[in-house]
């Protein structure tokens, strides 16, 4: 079989640098990718890995809830 890749949103933080404009707002992610394979022995492997996002990014191969957030802050 092969190995399979699925994320998950562990957390994201919004980094306001301007009060008056949050559009300028970064996100800060925290993604969990576990890489599986049922006939490896020696799997499933966890890596965590944390992104910074800004207003503009491409967000569709994010979940959707991390588009949701950054609609309603950067919106």
């Amino acid at each position: 079989m092969a190995i399979t890749k699925t994320t998950k949103v562990k957390s994201v933080q919004v980094s306001v640098l301007d009060a008056s404009n949050y559009s300028k707002s970064v996100l800060c992610l925290t993604l969990v990718d576990t890489y599986d394979d049922p006939d490896d022995s020696q799997l499933p492997l966890t890596k965590a890995r944390r992104e910074n996002l800004k207003n503009g990014t491409d967000l569709t191969a994010y979940p959707q809830l991390v588009q949701d957030i950054a609609a309603t802050v950067w919106n």
